[in-house]
This record gives structure tokens, sequence and C-alpha cells, in this order.
């Protein structure tokens, strides 16, 4: 491939040929050979081929938004013939390079090799290939150029911040079999005082009520409310996201990174916890257990982008039921600025689902001028409008983005110690 360079020496030899034609001097003609010369020497100089390996080796494929990874590229020359090598591995948009180059210029004698090392950042979570790498040479001059792509593409991941949120404190009328953290209203393995009864042979010695024993002239045990483990969904509704203009990334971020933490939390309470997203692609995971499970979360709420084409009670109504039974846990995590939610939560508590709704203020966010201020209390109020709608048939936890998550459930346990579905 000719570089632009070449086109410079093509004019520079017609005006000469036109100069000597228009002098009638054919000894004008004598300074075109420097010319043809060079060109020549370009021609032969230059490349038929490029024989170079690339490698490339990161050192971690799993990142958190703001993280870093070390790049090493290694290129080696393989032909028998030094070469003059540009190298450029291709970063994908929305990273940047924090130490060293992706850039290198190099000559390479038969069979040397050279190795670049980098650092890349990942602001923001999602999917990201590093690659291809693009080699090229040329000859001296630079005239003549030869590229070469190397397909040889990595993927990153790039997961959501989360909070380490500790207990979420939930209260849903299912709980299974296995030992957890939800108190279910009946008697058996737990931390929380029950009642008492009648002393058994074989109960432990410290669960005697030794005060209830003297006052009835007979042995009397203590019961703890059994605690077991639940079924839980949560569900990422970002309907309505797009009319925040610039506000909408800091309020979407802020709500899968609440998607992530809350499903961390359960999960290390034992529960199995499920994920659906209705948002420009509608993603879904069945509950599941541990940490492949919470994995495999993060992994598909690094996919969540706004925009829909569906309405939101469509797609909550119909997969609900088939990812979790009747009774379990719901948690909503929505802005609610579409009237579509109050549809959907509706109908949920139609199917006797527990619900709480986790939803984050987007009008809490600072407004950059005095007509913003006036339009965020006016669109706040449509907004409180809706919650108070639904406070008849579920929880609301409204979230001030000032504030952490983890700031916002205790101080509403604080005022709620059991978050309840109301009938």
């Amino acid at each position: 491939m000719l570089s632009t360079r070449v086109l410079f020496y093509y004019i520079l030899f017609v005006i000469i040929v036109i100069a000597s034609l228009l002098a009638n001097s054919w000894y004008t003609l004598l300074y075109t050979i420097p010319v043809l010369v060079f060109l020549w020497y370009s021609q032969i100089t230059t490349p038929k081929d490029l024989k170079v390996s690339v490698t490339r080796k990161m050192r971690e494929r799993t990142l958190f938004a703001g993280d870093s990874t070390t790049v090493r590229l290694t290129v080696k020359n393989l032909d028998d013939k030094p070469v003059n090598l540009e190298v450029v591995d291709t970063l994908p948009l929305g990273s940047r390079v924090i130490s060293g180059s992706n850039k290198v210029c190099t000559v390479l004698r038969p069979g040397e090799e050279i190795t670049v090392e980098y650092s890349v950042e990942f602001p923001l979570r999602g999917h990201y290939t590093i690659g291809p790498t693009r080699v090229s040479t040329s000859d001296p001059a630079g005239i003549a150029e030869l590229e070469l792509i190397v397909e040889n593409e990595d993927y990153i991941t790039v997961f959501p911040k989360f909070e380490p949120i500790k207990t979420v404190y939930i209260r849903p009328r299912y709980t299974g079999v296995w030992p957890g953290f939800i108190s279910t209203r009946r008697s058996g393995l737990g931390s929380e005082f029950y009642g008492v009864r009648d002393y058994i042979p074989g109960d432990d010695l410290r669960r005697i009520n030794w005060k209830v024993s003297a006052r009835r002239g007979k042995l009397a045990s203590n019961e703890y409310e059994s605690e077991n483990v639940t079924d839980a969904v949560v569900v990422l509704d970002t309907t309505g996201l797009e009319s925040l203009g610039e506000y909408l990334t800091p309020v979407l971020e802020a709500m899968v990174s609440a998607a992530a933490s809350l499903a961390y939390s359960l999960i290390t309470q034992g529960n199995r916890v499920g994920l659906l997203v209705h948002g420009r692609y509608k993603l879904h995971v069945n509950p599941g257990f541990g940490k492949k499970q919470f994995l495999r979360i993060l992994h598909y709420l690094a996919d969540v982008k706004p925009g829909a084409a569906m309405m939101v009670d469509q797609v909550v109504t119909f997969m609900l039921p088939y990812m979790l039974r009747p009774q379990a846990q719901v948690i909503v995590i929505s802005p609610m600025l579409d009237i579509n939610i109050l549809y959907a939560l509706r109908e949920l508590a139609g199917l006797e689902y527990s619900i709480i709704i986790v939803s984050p203020d987007p009008y809490s966010l600072p407004a950059k001028s005095k007509a913003e201020e006036i339009a965020f209390r006016i669109m706040s109020l449509e907004r409180l409008n809706k919650i108070e709608k639904v406070k008849e048939y579920c929880a609301v936890i409204d979230w001030k983005l000032t504030a952490s998550l983890e700031e916002v459930l205790k101080r509403y346990r604080w005022v709620c110690p059991h978050i309840t579905t109301r009938r």
C-alpha cells in the first residue's frame, strides 16, 4: 500500500516533465532520474509480507469498575531480514492507558522479539475487547506501507461495584427447609425467643427457663423462632431513565450497584437469589445458591443498558411466575418514573409475592440550574404520588442518592424493624 507521501513525488515528477516540455530542454528531464531512483529503491526495500508473531498476556480478565489490568504484548520477527515495525494494540472505547503505552515503533533483527507492557483502566462496567493488534512496516522513506492485522482479541468483563451489605432484613411468607436468617413465625432452631413449653427429656439444659420452672413447679424449656432461607428475585427496572438526560448515568449505575449489593447480601445469608432485568436487553437469571450464582448475576448486570421495547408490566408478570414460587420475596429496584410499574406491582401482589421496592430518587441529585431545580420539584411530586399508590400492597424504601444504600436500609429498619408486605 502506498502512503500519501508518494503523491508528492509523482507531482514533482510531472512538474519536471512539464517544465522540460515548456522550456524545450531535454536536459531538464535529467532531474527526474533521482526521483525515479528514489521510488524504485522504495519499492525494492519494502517487504512483500510481514512475518511476525504477536502474543498477548493479561494479568486479569474480570475486573470491577474503576480497576485496571496489566497487558504484556510480545512481538517477534520471524523473517530472515531486519524489519522496521509500528505496533498498535487496539483498545476499546471507554478504556484508558494509565501507564506504559499500547503503541511502539522499533526495528527487529531476525529472530529478535520485544515485549511491551502497559496498564489499562476501565472506569465503567461492561464487556470489553482488547485487540486486534495492528502491525505495519514501511520503506525508509515512508512511501510504501504494509499492514498486518493480527486477530488476537481478548475479552474482559468489568463488573459493577457494590456495597458488601451484611444483612437485608426481609420477612416473606414462604421459607425453605434449610437453616438461614429469616424468621418463620414457628418454633425451631433460631436465636429469637418464641415461647415456653414443658420440658421434654433430652432438651438442652441451657434452654431450661428456671424462673418459669420455679413458678410452675415443673421444668419448662424456652422455644426459639425457626430461621430458614427463602427464594428471592431482584428485579431491575430501567424504564423512564432516558428522560433524565445527563443524569441518566449516575442513576443507572446506582441502581445496578444496588442490585449487586442486595444479591450479595441475600446470597451470603444462604438464600436462593435470581435476577430479572427490564432494559434494552431482557436478562434473567433463575434463582440459585452460592458464589458462582453471584458471579453469574454480576456478569449479567455488566450488560444492563436503559431502554425497553416492551412495557415493564408485561415482562415482569410474564417472567416472574416461571422463576419464583408464590409468597417468596421480590425486591424491585425502580425509579418509579413509568406508570406501568404500578400495574406490574399490583399484578405481583395479586400473585401473593412479598414485595419490597427500593426506589432511587433521581431528583435528589444536585440540580445545575434554577430551572432544573424547579423542574425537579415538580417531577418529584409526580413520583411521590406513584409511591403513595403502591404503598397499599408493598413496602417502599425511598432512596435519596446522596446517601449510601446501606445507610438507607439501616434507617428503614429502624423505622420498621421487619419489612413485610401489606395485604
